[in-house]
């Protein structure tokens, strides 16, 4: 039995303990940055500055002049951490969110304000920092940022680039603080608050960070209001201006294909007299009374394509982040779909087997755009529950676009059981990106 090299495991060891030091360090130094940048403003951080680079140089009380600058900027900065001690107030926060937002897109919505106060409060800010955004130990190991295999062994041992992707990876929100208001104790002020949503999915905000400065506009006194509310973020779309689901058009007309498997809408075009055959209900009561006659409506029956979307979900979890890009994609083709009056199901599975429909009569986009956003990626494949949904309602599609993270065997047998049944298809594969 081959014994273990003792030193390997040393090293193995000592080795997974240098990057928990490192994680450790950068999860530390990211609160001590944020603390920094909600506490100071701008001023006061090039105050901070100043009075480090003039204390290191005035260690040496010989040299008055930058011991003195030392001297009077730490009195100034104590003295408005001092100040801040006393600006403590009640304050009260509501905010009125949309129901829904899109990934991507600035949201502006009303907050108001109550603060019990005898005099104005002049340059207040108020921001929304949302969820945490680092990553867990196992993210920090085990998801590499791409091309980081191109960087120089430092840059690869010490993963500072990757805790940065990783971090933007996982924000959910960028919020703006640098705009000040003034608050009134006598009314209740009704401000403008704008952040962007940078994650689908249900966006939790809660806790509205208030800073009020000090009088000399160095720190704010922070003051952190529970008000936790949910609100939708509908997942990003790109533009798809020119793509044509497959199995929607007809090659020699261009028209809308027909079939007794595509959806069905009426369009009024005009009223005319009643002739023998036509249906009752198309009559137009209003107008036979006038004209002393029978008038009808008259309508053009389109037929429209039902095409399929189908969404493979399964996803390891260093491709977490590619997942997004691809439900991206989806959200994309739903409203291309939309846009080009083509009739969608969409096909995936998640904790269970789903098939969900857009159209006339059937389920709205929003709706879908709904499930979108909550979507989640699979770990652990479950292809023959995506099959069997596919096999179930193939004789409804006329046309089919197939999504997937891989491409192997299981994958292509998608595309001939597509191509057996005489289904035209397309097929998306999100490539890693290495």
């Amino acid at each position: 039995m081959a014994r273990r090299d003792p030193g390997s495991r040393w090293n193995f060891r000592n080795w997974h303990l240098f990057k928990r030091y490192l994680y450790l360090n950068y999860r530390y130094f990211y609160v001590f940055g944020r603390w920094v940048q909600m506490r100071f403003s701008p001023e006061g951080r090039l105050f901070l500055v100043l009075t480090g680079v003039t204390g290191a140089l005035g260690a040496d009380t010989n040299a008055s002049v930058t011991y003195q600058a030392f001297s009077i900027l730490a009195l100034m900065m104590l003295s408005s951490f001092f100040l801040n001690l006393f600006r403590r107030r009640k304050i009260m926060v509501r905010r009125i969110l949309p129901p829904m937002a899109s990934a991507g897109a600035e949201l502006i919505f009303p907050v108001e304000v109550r603060i019990r106060s005898r005099r104005p409060v002049e340059g207040v800010f108020i921001a929304e920092y949302g969820p945490d955004p680092r990553p867990s130990f196992e993210e920090f190991v085990h998801i590499r940022e791409p091309g980081e295999e191109n960087r120089n062994w430092v840059d690869r041992m010490y993963a500072y680039y990757r805790w940065k992707w990783l971090l933007e990876r996982k924000r959910q929100l960028r919020s703006d603080n640098s705009r000040r208001f003034t608050l009134f104790g006598d009314r209740v002020n009704n401000l403008q608050m704008k952040l962007t949503p940078l994650k689908r999915g249900f966006l939790e905000l809660k806790d509205a960070v208030i800073g009020l400065p000090d009088p000399l506009g160095l720190t704010f006194a922070l003051h952190f209001i529970r008000e936790p509310q949910k609100i939708l973020v509908l997942p990003e779309q790109i533009p798809m201006n020119h793509y044509e689901f497959p199995g929607s058009s007809s090659p020699e007309t261009g028209i809308l294909a027909q079939g007794s498997s595509g959806g069905a809408e009426e369009e009024f075009i005009n009223l005319r007299d009643y002739r023998p055959g036509d249906a009752l209900k198309q009559i137009h009561w209003n107008s036979s009374a006038r004209a002393r006659k029978l008038i009808v409506r008259e309508y053009q029956t389109s037929s429209r394509a039902r095409c399929g979307i189908i969404l493979d979900v399964h996803a390891p979890v260093a491709r977490a982040f590619d997942f997004e890009k691809l439900v991206t994609v989806a959200a994309s083709l739903a409203g291309t779909g939309q846009r080009a009056g083509v009739d969608l199901d969409f096909l995936f599975v998640g904790d269970e087997a789903y098939c969900f429909s857009s159209g006339p009569g059937r389920g709205e986009m929003d709706q879908l755009m709904e499930i979108l956003a909550t979507v989640q990626y699979a770990s652990d494949d479950n292809w023959p529950s995506l099959v069997r949904v596919v096999q179930e309602n193939t004789e409804s599609l006329q046309g089919a676009t197939f999504l997937t993270m891989t491409w192997d065997e299981e994958r292509k047998s998608m595309a001939r059981y597509l191509r057996l049944q005489g289904v035209p298809f397309q097929v998306f594969v999100m490539n890693d990106g290495r």
